[in-house]
């Protein structure tokens, strides 16, 4: 397992180092306020501080053996699952806009992760989804993507 942490840890540098060079010319400050490169770069932090636990772990882990990593399995179907539909999610943002892009991310989300009350997938999908608006939309006065058609 120690060379399936190391790839992923070379992974994670790569996308870490590659928000901030993508936010290397937005404003981290606007007017005293957040600008638009401070969370991505917060989020590239925290990403960071993960990746080094995770590199120190696998240093120093007692664990010589390789356990085979077994890509027919259940957990890693999943995994592959939840990536598809998270690439999903970002196509359609800008199409759909925030508000659908979103239900429906969560409620797949949750079909893919095993949930079977159809009333708690379609509550908690517009709970988080609504939450998450009012949120950014009315209290951080952030502009969510609003579909094509709006």
């Amino acid at each position: 397992m120690k060379k399936y942490n190391i790839i992923l840890v070379i992974l994670m540098l790569l996308i870490a180092g590659g928000v901030f060079y993508q936010t290397k010319d937005m404003r981290d400050t606007v007017f005293g306020s957040l600008g638009a490169a401070h969370w991505p770069r917060f989020i590239a932090v925290v990403l960071l501080i993960f990746t080094v636990l995770l590199l120190i772990q696998t240093i120093f882990s007692k664990s010589s053996q390789s356990s085979p990593l077994n890509f027919k399995s259940g957990g890693i179907k999943r995994v592959f699952a939840l990536f598809g539909i998270l690439i999903a999610f970002g196509i359609t943002l800008p199409i759909l806009g925030f508000l659908l892009s979103s239900f429906l991310f969560i409620v797949v989300v949750m079909l893919v992760m095993g949930e079977k009350k159809k009333s708690w997938i379609i509550y908690s999908s517009v709970g988080i989804t609504v939450g998450i608006y009012i949120i950014f939309d009315y209290l951080l006065k952030l502009m969510l993507p609003r579909p094509f058609f709006m």
